[in-house]
């Protein structure tokens, strides 16, 4: 193994149980996989990172594109049957506070960053084997706490946090529960299953691991390693972000 490059952790090659057979329909069968060595940001890409990617590529995100992305807004009164608690922000991209995890970035921004840093985006099992042991409500995280949506008794207006703000992982990686969803390189399949968060299934949908400040115990509840969602490529939003791996050789 060479050195460790800046902001990165080494994990050894080895083997676990990934996906869980006591939670939702598409982290089924639980089953053992082998994964090899790799590096993976010790945190999620940061507002000040994917700046100076911009500034050294001029690249456009798609939020930019489109002319906005897709904000939470917490409603007075809602049905869980009846989401409505996503809108379409014009105008909304990635830029914000230079120390927090990027958000309102594609599928596409996610690995184009990647590429110009010489990573790649975790494939499910790297990042699932990565965030073993760091499920919550074990270990502290940034998830809703309260009702969902109408009542959070930790903030006014909830949103991805700072790094640090909650305990790293056994492996030292930080948020890899809760905070903000976080972008894989695989395509999603579940049998069909649809997804609370508004994913979808099919080659334009790509596995979203971790959970986000929007996961609550009556709602959504995947602040689990095992949880998986997929989100159509073309959908950036305010609670999806990405952090990634650098392989040997």
């Amino acid at each position: 193994m060479t050195a460790c490059p800046p902001g990165m952790v080494w994990l050894p090659g080895g083997s676990f149980v990934m996906g869980s057979d006591d939670h939702y329909p598409e982290e089924r069968p639980a089953h053992r996989r082998e994964v090899a060595g790799f590096w993976i940001d010790r945190a999620p890409v940061t507002v000040a990172q994917f700046a100076a990617f911009v500034a050294a590529t001029g690249h456009v995100t798609l939020a930019e594109t489109l002319g906005g992305s897709a904000v939470f807004r917490q409603p007075r009164a809602a049905d869980l049957r009846r989401p409505d608690w996503w809108c379409w922000q014009p105008g909304t991209d990635w830029r914000g506070e230079g120390d927090l995890p990027v958000v309102h970035v594609g599928h596409a921004d996610a690995e184009a960053y990647a590429a110009w840093a010489g990573k790649r985006l975790p494939s499910e099992v790297q990042w699932e084997y990565a965030a073993q042991g760091a499920d919550y409500p074990g270990r502290p995280a940034n998830v809703w706490q309260g009702y969902f949506p109408t009542y959070n008794a930790r903030v006014r207006q909830p949103g991805p946090s700072r790094t640090g703000e909650h305990p790293a992982n056994d492996h030292g990686l930080f948020d890899m529960i809760g905070n903000v969803w976080e972008w894989t390189r695989d395509v999603f399949a579940a049998h069909g299953v649809g997804s609370c968060c508004g994913g979808g299934a099919g080659e334009d949908a790509r596995v979203i691991k971790g959970g986000s400040y929007l996961c609550a115990a009556n709602y959504c509840a995947r602040y689990r390693a095992a949880a998986r969602l997929g989100q159509p490529v073309d959908s950036p939003t305010g609670h999806i972000g990405f952090r990634c791996v650098l392989e040997p050789g």
